[in-house]
């Protein structure tokens, strides 16, 4: 252990908050840095419209659901970052929307506002 550097303790999070969070959600108290967050999230599950995606394709579709950007997704794919932008347009456009939000309603079951 280097001299003078004492670890820093970090203060327990709180339990999660489950009975708070609106029906259908789920709800989680955190720490960043020095803040509190709250986290809101919901079960989503792998709808069949996936299916005329190629494998690739739906695992770049899978880590933007999780607010990945092209950049991340091609950190983690070992792909370039023009790679992985021609995956996202074809998935979009072989999924009938066009933007990562569209993407997520539609996965989500929400109606598209078109």
């Amino acid at each position: 252990m280097a001299t003078g550097v004492t670890p820093r303790s970090l203060p327990p999070s709180p339990p999660p908050l489950h009975a708070d969070a609106p029906p259908g959600l789920e709800a989680a108290r955190g720490r960043l840095d020095d803040r509190e967050v709250l986290v809101l999230s919901f079960p989503c599950e792998p709808s069949s419209s996936l299916e005329p995606l190629s494998a690739a394709e739906r695992a770049v579709v899978e880590a933007l659901l999780t607010g990945a950007s092209n950049a991340d997704i091609a950190r983690l794919r070992g792909r370039s970052v023009q790679t992985v932008a021609k995956q996202v347009a074809s998935a979009l456009h072989k999924l009938g929307v066009r933007s990562r939000g569209e993407l997520a309603a539609a996965m989500a079951g929400a109606p598209s506002k078109r």
